[in-house]
């Protein structure tokens, strides 16, 4: 149950690109107390939105502009080789500046009340580096940073150094939620002491308006642009009815992320990151995705393999009606998961599961 006390614990988020990570941090975050949720300048007012989209006017959501402003200094756009040389070359001038930060700032709530907060007394990393405070973070993620960069399909300058330097913060975290359908599902690496698997970091959604059998969702990164024409191009090529995500500019009707629920919507066309494909997996639906794209976040050709093992959907080349009667065959083996998860963890919802690990960790 989500509190509305003032005098309860605030808790500090740090998100890493995309969409998903904030959505996450503040879910996480308002089942705990109040949470503040960075805000990247990139995004402008669609943080804002989302946000809403999901928690309405949630008054224990903050947005801060000045964290964000300060992560975005080492935030992932466009060139995954450009990204960590500006981690290693601006990294610990974002730590410092984050702890001075934190220290006094003002947020706003999605209520719009204006409040000032020092120094919360709990951080969670989304897959942000170089927090202020590492040994009292919980980080909650699809996968270590470091198992990712080490892991890249490509060479990258300078990655054995962000790999060292990285490591040295994550062997720190005060405990780490990864979940147990994730990035490297499809293969086995070493975990670290502090890790716990959790159940898909999402909660259950639900959505019963009229719309015809058949529909698709689609849906663009907000980490990258890299494969949004791609995106594009396949839904339009679907011959099914399409809906979008509202901020995008493409064909289809407008609606929210909870039509993927709908029991006449049959899946999701987009990139492979986290956010998409528990959706989707919660909602017993194959997601669509397009091939992985060189010096795109490594996480993604990762993501894919493991979609492809575990039969999460299909990766696909170009789209067609058999990458859709694939994709549809699919959902069984999703529900046959989804079964599996629930006899383990006795719920679906990895956000109440993590919040409710890290209340017992500080208790």
């Amino acid at each position: 149950m989500v509190k509305t006390s003032q005098s309860q614990k605030t808790v500090m988020s740090y998100s890493a690109h995309g969409h998903a990570p904030y959505i996450l941090a503040a879910g996480l975050g308002r089942e705990i107390g109040n949470v503040v949720v960075n805000r990247f300048p990139r995004y402008g007012e669609i943080q804002e939105h989302v946000l809403k989209k999901h928690y309405g006017k949630d008054p224990n959501i903050f947005i801060d502009e000045g964290s964000g402003r300060i992560l975005a200094q080492i935030d992932f756009f466009g060139d995954y080789g450009d990204y960590v040389a500006r981690n290693l070359r601006r990294g610990e001038k974002v730590r410092k500046e984050l702890k001075d930060y934190l220290r006094s700032f003002e947020a706003t709530s999605l209520a719009g009340e204006r409040r000032t907060f020092s120094n919360p007394e709990i951080s969670i990393s989304l897959g942000a580096r170089f927090v202020p405070d590492p040994e009292r973070t919980f980080y909650v993620y699809p996968a270590l940073t470091t198992e990712v960069a080490k892991r890249a399909p490509f060479q990258v300058k300078g990655v054995e150094e962000f790999v060292r330097v990285v490591h040295g913060e994550e062997i720190m975290y005060k405990r780490i939620f990864l979940p147990q359908i994730t990035t490297f599902s499809y293969t086995s690496i070493e975990k670290l002491p502090q890790e716990v698997s959790t159940p898909p970091l999402t909660h259950m959604l639900k959505d019963e308006q009229e719309i015809p059998e058949g529909s698709v969702y689609y849906n663009l990164s907000g980490a990258t642009g890299a494969l949004d024409a791609e995106i594009i191009r396949a839904a339009s090529r679907t011959n099914l009815r399409l809906y979008r995500a509202p901020e995008i500019d493409g064909p289809g009707i407008p609606t929210g992320p909870a039509i993927i629920f709908n029991k006449n919507c049959i899946g999701q066309i987009a990139r492979a990151g986290w956010g998409t494909i528990w959706m989707c997996q919660l909602a017993g639906k194959p997601i669509m995705a397009p091939e992985f794209r060189e010096n795109d976040d490594p996480e993604i050709f990762h993501n894919n393999k493991t979609v492809q093992s575990l039969g999460l959907g299909v990766i696909f080349e170009s789209i067609s009606q058999e990458v859709i009667e694939r994709a549809v065959a699919t959902t069984t083996k999703i529900k046959e998961l989804n079964n599996q998860l629930l006899r383990t963890f006795g719920t679906l919802d990895g956000i109440e599961f993590v919040a409710q690990k890290m209340q017992e960790d500080r208790s």
